[in-house]
């Protein structure tokens, strides 16, 4: 008798019949409920909801803890993970019976598909169209009052717990607070245990980002932070190191220095790139813009240093933040000092010995000699096109470079230079830019510029993450040259097959001075 009732209506009756009867269950159903399938009926679906709640907690037998369990325990008896689609061999089955049944159809279905929904919405997704996007909204918005199901208290909640309990599996350390303290993704103090030691601790959570035991890790910098590490003990300079207080958002800031309210944050490339902070859920272009802005409102001057600064330009990152810092360098007097105009070779090699960003292609190259020793060099040329000055008026000079021996502190010094150019070339206004990873543009102030602008940040590219190299080497135009097969292909498809990665900076601040005897 159980081997009868198992057996399919087209075992028991034939295909014909067996159709026969389904029809006619159809037909019922539709007389009765209104529907082809009993359990397809709202009021069937009421009941089963009702029945499920009282017996477990929620619309279906698997909100139960128990049962869901039970099925999990299950499943990795028979096929060794939490659920059957999980099972490597299942998902070759399915693959395989779907290229059996369809074969070579199945392209020819992609493209039905892709055809279909063109024609009824103008796109090859259905979710793509924004009809239906507003069709979703709607229905969440009249279901459960938000645009998105994850908004929902009852999605959030069970996400929570879901993340609660993963906690409990980590090897090193688990919760020691309950999950009505859990905050979710925000950032927060908790409570921990070490599972080595025993003993308990405090750190911040969020984001994954799993916490260390201070006792088994002691706070250890990388090999570019023991670089900062070393300057700052040097100088014997108090800092606070991986500070997740002081901004109030849980956001780490390297080294804070409390006594001159600045803090130094150091980014390695690899960690900085592009894909590694979308990895972290976070928007690259405004990654480091949000953390400078977030340190402004609470007063703090923020430095971001990237790693091939450190490591190919010590001295000159050690001598600017000297400058910031104001330790005490040898001082002299701009009075003391005479203003020549250099040739492009004595300029280049000073720059490269002294600027950050190196040699530039100024036109305008002025010396300031301390008993004719060269201590400071300024630099002009016409607005440069990179930075969207196409046609730029005659008279209007840009600011390049200034930068200043490293064992001198001149005292006046940019002034003289500045003065120097005013009164002997003919300008009309001049511009430059305050890179606001380092500076707020407090120099060209005292000089008599008036700020303009904040410029959005702007990216860098690397591929084997020891430097940066600017974006301008790589426009689009210098890209089809070198590799005209390329040239459908924009400029990121392109960069990104040959294995660079970009890095975004915080943007630039613009300045500009006029000149009052032409206004």
């Amino acid at each position: 008798m159980k081997n009868e009732v198992s057996k399919s209506y087209k075992e028991r009756y034939g295909k014909e019949r067996s159709q026969q009867i389904m029809e006619k269950r159809k037909q019922t159903c539709m007389e009765k409920y209104g529907v082809e399938h009993g359990t397809q009926s709202e009021q069937a679906k009421e009941k089963r909801q009702i029945t499920n709640r009282k017996k477990y907690g929620g619309n279906a037998p698997a909100c139960d803890d128990q049962i869901k369990q039970k099925i999990q325990q299950t499943n990795l008896q028979k096929y060794g993970t939490l659920s059957p689609l999980q099972n490597k061999q299942i998902q070759e089955k399915n693959k395989l019976r779907y290229e059996e049944r369809y074969g070579e159809k199945c392209e020819q279905i992609k493209q039905n598909r892709k055809s279909v929904f063109l024609k009824k919405f103008g796109v090859e997704n259905p979710f793509a169209s924004e009809i239906i996007q507003q069709k979703i909204k709607q229905t969440l918005l009249e279901k459960y009052g938000v645009e998105n199901i994850s908004q929902t208290d009852y999605v959030k909640n069970i996400h929570k717990k879901r993340y609660y309990e993963k906690l409990f599996s980590l090897n090193q350390i688990k919760p020691n607070f309950k999950i009505q303290e859990y905050g979710g993704d925000k950032y927060k103090i908790y409570s921990w245990i070490c599972n080595k030691t025993g003993k308990t601790f405090e750190a911040w959570y969020a984001n994954g980002l799993i916490p260390l035991c201070p006792c088994c890790h002691p706070k250890e910098g990388t090999n570019i932070e023991n670089h900062i590490i070393s300057f700052l003990k040097k100088h014997e300079i108090d800092y606070q190191f991986r500070n997740r207080s002081i901004l109030g958002d849980g956001s780490e800031l390297d080294f804070y220095i409390p006594i001159k309210n600045v803090a130094i944050e150091v980014h390695g490339l690899y960690w900085h790139t592009e894909r590694k902070i979308m990895e972290r859920g976070k928007n690259p272009r405004l990654y480091h813009l949000s953390k400078l802005e977030s340190s402004e409102k609470n007063n703090i001057r923020l430095i971001q240093i990237f790693s091939d600064e450190i490591l190919n330009h010590p001295r000159i990152v050690e001598n600017r933040l000297k400058t910031i810092l104001g330790i005490k360098k040898r001082t002299i007097g701009a009075r003391e000092c005479v203003v020549r105009i250099l040739d492009t070779k004595t300029k280049s090699i000073f720059l490269e010995k002294y600027h950050i960003q190196g040699d530039d292609r100024s036109s305008i190259c002025l010396g300031l000699f301390y008993k004719n020793r060269l201590v400071s060099v300024m630099t002009f040329a016409k607005p440069r096109l990179v930075m969207g000055h196409k046609n730029p008026p005659t008279g209007s000079y840009e600011l390049l470079r200034f930068c200043s021996n490293f064992h001198f502190s001149v005292v006046g010094g940019a002034s003289k230079l500045l003065n120097f150019f005013k009164q002997n070339y003919e300008w009309t206004s001049i511009i430059t830019y305050a890179d606001r990873r380092w500076s707020v543009g407090n120099l060209y102030k005292k000089l008599g510029f008036n700020f303009s602008l904040n410029i959005s940040p702007n990216y860098f590219y690397t591929k084997n993450y020891n430097f940066r190299e600017y974006r301008y080497k790589y426009n689009k135009a210098v890209l089809v040259k070198k590799f005209p097969q390329l040239k459908e292909y924009s400029e990121r498809i392109i960069m990104d097959s040959l294995g660079y990665e970009r890095i975004y900076d915080c943007g630039h601040a613009s300045f500009n001075l006029i000149n009052s005897k032409n206004v």
